[in-house]
Formats: structure tokens, C-alpha cells, sequence
């Protein structure tokens, strides 16, 4: 296992700001936006620190006073480090088409919000910082060298492994913090139960991934995927357990065909013994424990708190509302849209300001599907270059290898109930970085599959 001289100083050394008192939390965003203008590499380090700094449980880690500054703090500094540090490689032509699209999704994103906005001053820093995220990870993923993007993988599969070790850690510590007040649902050292399950069936289907891709049956990512899948049924993370487990088999089914290969050739671990003891011993566990097991899932379905039993009613339930609001506007706005970033209902949204230069720095949006959410916000025309744009990503990552495949398809899938992609905070931030790193980084898609 590889990790950087200065990875395990600064940033680590910030991460211990961050979670050591308010006063030092602020200070540590600080140290990260410096760090990110030491070069590309750390740029990216940099974002996936914003994300985690945003995303800590406050019992775990003091509240951060200027955590808002502080993310466009580091923001700001990592388009910077892509001026200020040159270019080492230059993109390939499909490279260059994304890049190209990019800078035309963003361009539009910004005219639309200025122009058809209901409140365009929200919508043009939205649409600013995503433009500024997605530059920053695509330009730094496209001109670094091969070893660094393994790099890069390597340290952020590191991290939410020692997020899903910390969070069922904090479980036992302090079994009160680290779950949902009033609820059985495990948040670990994350800020939400929603959070934690996004997280780690990132984690879940990327070592599930690594384990069908070795050659050499992996027992450490069987043991990490193992424990990310009981993480996110901890969680009650509906969405994240259908996404991650669709994620594998989308892989699967998509990449076999496309290679004109054999099954065992795209996924040499499936040849291991190991993994076909398994996946016979799979369903007959299943069949064995079939009345507990199904018990436990009409509880997970539920969240402990409704009485819906299958995933539709489920799904129906907790985004009928959103989906319902959505259409209603788009039948009223096909063409313009609401504006990019805004609620379905505009004047229900809570925007927090900047006290200094009254700057909208926060204004959060609920909404469960983001095709239809896209479709509302930017109208027929901004809907089409997003999927043009989403098939241009999507068709490189197709020539990166099976990883890069479940990465990619567990974002979308997640999307599908947590519109979060057009966000430059969060898990939308995480999504952005690993959609950069699965387009440019072909397998092995971690160095910790070497070891």
C-alpha cells in the first residue's frame, strides 16, 4: 500500500483540526485550501477533504463556525492549483470531448440561471461551483500521470474504509451519537444515516468489484464488502443497497457482451473457488434463514417507522411527493425551467447568507430523481446536453474496465433516488471525484488490490 509523503502529513494533520474543537476546525479548512495549490494531485486530495470535513456527525466533530466559507475556500483554491500547475499530459480526443461539453453544460448553467432563474443569484453560485468542482477533477484526472490517479484511488478507497471501521467503532462507543435521534438507523461518524449508506455502497460495490477483477481471490475487499453491504442495511439506506447491488450486476451485464469475451475473462475472480463456493453457499444460506432474513428486510424497507413491503411501495411512498411537484412544473415550464438548483416550491426553500457580503452560501434542495429533476430546473434543451454530456462520461468509462463501470453505475443508480450529481457539496462532491477518477483510470482501479 502506497500513500504519499505529504498525504500522510498535511491532510491527516487537518483532519485532526477538523475533529478536535471549533476554533482548530475552522483553521484546518484553511490548511487544506493551501495544500490544494501544491499541485493537481493534491487539488483533488483537497476536495475529497471538503467533502469529508462537510459530511462528519457534529457529536463526533465540532461544528465548523465558517464550514460554509471554508468549502469555497478550498473550492476556489483548488481552481487555482489547476492555473498555477501546469499540465504534465495532454488529453486524448475523447478527453477533450468531454472537457469540451463540460465547459458548454457549464456555460449554459450559468446564462440559464441568469436568465430563466426564479432566483438567479442562487441558481449562478450553484451552477458557478459545480462548474468550478467538475474543472477542477476532470482537468486534474486528464493530466496526471497514470501512477497518481492510482494514487488518488488508492487514498479515497482508504478513507471510506477507515470511515466504515470508525463509524461501527463510534457505534460502540457511543451507540446514542452515532445513530438518527429517535431511530434505529446507524450514521457511524457521518452527519446523516442517508450519508453513511451512500458511502458505503460506493465502498460495497467497489470491493465487491475488486473481488471479481483479481486474479487472486481477495480476501480483504471480500471482507470490506461484506462489511460496507451490513453498513449500508444499517443505515436503512433503501436507495444506496439497490443502487450498489444493481451497480455490480449493470457491470456485469455490460461489459461481457461489449468485450466479446467470456464472463471469466472480464471477471477473472468469478474463476477463483473461493468466490463459486460462495456464490453456491449464497442461496442456500438464503433458503435457510428465509423467515428471519425476510423479516429483517420488511424492517429495513420500512425504516422501523412505515408499513410499506416492497421496493416500489417504498420508492412510491417516500418520492411520490417530489416526483408529483416536479411534473407538475415541467407541464408549466417545459422549455425554461424553474432555474438550476431551485425547490419545486421556491418559496419553501431555507437559503442561509453570508452575514459579510449577503451571498447566498447555502440553499438545499430535496428532489429524488434527477432526470426528472434536470428536466424541471433546466428545461428540454439543458436536459439533452446533460445526457449527452452523462453519455460521453459514461462511454469512456466503458473503455476503463469493470470498476470504473460499477463506480459510475452506482452513482447513477443513487441519483435515481437522491438527486445529488449537480451538487458541488456533500455526496454530490464525492460523485464528481470518483466520476473523474473511473474515466480516466483504467484497472486496477486501487493499489490496494497489490497488496
Amino acid at each position: 500500500m502506497k500513500f504519499s509523503t505529504q498525504f500522510l502529513a498535511i491532510p491527516i494533520t487537518a483532519v485532526l483540526m477538523r475533529i478536535a474543537s471549533s476554533p482548530s476546525a475552522d483553521i484546518s479548512y484553511l490548511l487544506v485550501a493551501l495544500y490544494a495549490l501544491q499541485g493537481r494531485l493534491q487539488a483533488v486530495q483537497a476536495l475529497v477533504l471538503s467533502w469529508l470535513f462537510s459530511s462528519l456527525n457534529p457529536l463526533f466533530a465540532p461544528t465548523a463556525l465558517l464550514e460554509s466559507a471554508g468549502r469555497f475556500l478550498i473550492l476556489g483554491a483548488a481552481a487555482m492549483s489547476v492555473i498555477i500547475n501546469k499540465k504534465k499530459t495532454e488529453p486524448s480526443p475523447i478527453e477533450r470531448e468531454i472537457w469540451n461539453i463540460t465547459i458548454l453544460l457549464s456555460f449554459f448553467l450559468v446564462s440559464h440561471s441568469i436568465f430563466f432563474s426564479q432566483m438567479p443569484e442562487v441558481s449562478v453560485l450553484k451552477s458557478l461551483s459545480w462548474f468550478l468542482a467538475i474543472a477542477v477533477v476532470l482537468s486534474c484526472c486528464f493530466s496526471m500521470q497514470a501512477s497518481k490517479r492510482n494514487l488518488l484511488g488508492s487514498q479515497i478507497y482508504f478513507l471510506l474504509c477507515s470511515i466504515l471501521a470508525a463509524s461501527f467503532i463510534y457505534s460502540a462507543v457511543d451507540p446514542v451519537s452515532a445513530l438518527i435521534p429517535r431511530t434505529s438507523l446507524l450514521r457511524g461518524i457521518m452527519v446523516h444515516s442517508q450519508s453513511f449508506g451512500l458511502a458505503m455502497a460506493i465502498l460495497g460495490g467497489w470491493s465487491i468489484s475488486l473481488v471479481l477483477t483479481s486474479r487472486k481471490f481477495a480476501w480483504v475487499h471480500l471482507g470490506v464488502s461484506a462489511l460496507a453491504c451490513l453498513a449500508v442495511f444499517a443505515s436503512g439506506t433503501r436507495t444506496a443497497l439497490l443502487a450498489m447491488t444493481l451497480g455490480v450486476i449493470t457491470a456485469i451485464l455490460l461489459l461481457a457482451p461489449k468485450w466479446n469475451l467470456k464472463l471469466g475473462k472480464v471477471f477473472p475472480g468469478l474463476r477463483s473457488p473461493q468466490v463459486a463456493f460462495l456464490i453456491i453457499l449464497s442461496p442456500v444460506a438464503m433458503i435457510l434463514a428465509g423467515p428471519s432474513i425476510q423479516q429483517e428486510i420488511e424492517s429495513f424497507l420500512a425504516k422501523g417507522t412505515m408499513q410499506e413491503s416492497t421496493v416500489i411501495e417504498a420508492y412510491t411512498i417516500s418520492r411520490g411527493s417530489l416526483i408529483d411537484a416536479m411534473v407538475s412544473n415541467i407541464r408549466e415550464q417545459p422549455y425554461s425551467g424553474i432555474g438550476f438548483g431551485i425547490a419545486s416550491v421556491p418559496k419553501l426553500m431555507d437559503v442561509k447568507r453570508d452575514p459579510i457580503f449577503d451571498l447566498p452560501i447555502s440553499a438545499a434542495v430535496e428532489k429524488g430523481v434527477l432526470p426528472l429533476a434536470v428536466l424541471e430546473e433546466l428545461g428540454i434543451f439543458g436536459f439533452l446536453l446533460f445526457i449527452y454530456w452523462l453519455y460521453l462520461v459514461f462511454t469512456r468509462c466503458m473503455t476503463m474496465g469493470a470498476i470504473s463501470v460499477t463506480l459510475i453505475s452506482i452513482i447513477l443508480l443513487t441519483n435515481l433516488g437522491e438527486s445529488i450529481l449537480f451538487s458541488a457539496g456533500g455526496m454530490g462532491l464525492l460523485s464528481l471525484i470518483l466520476l473523474g477518477l473511473a474515466a480516466t483510470r483504467k484497472q486496477p482501479t486501487t493499489q490496494l488490490s497489490r497488496t
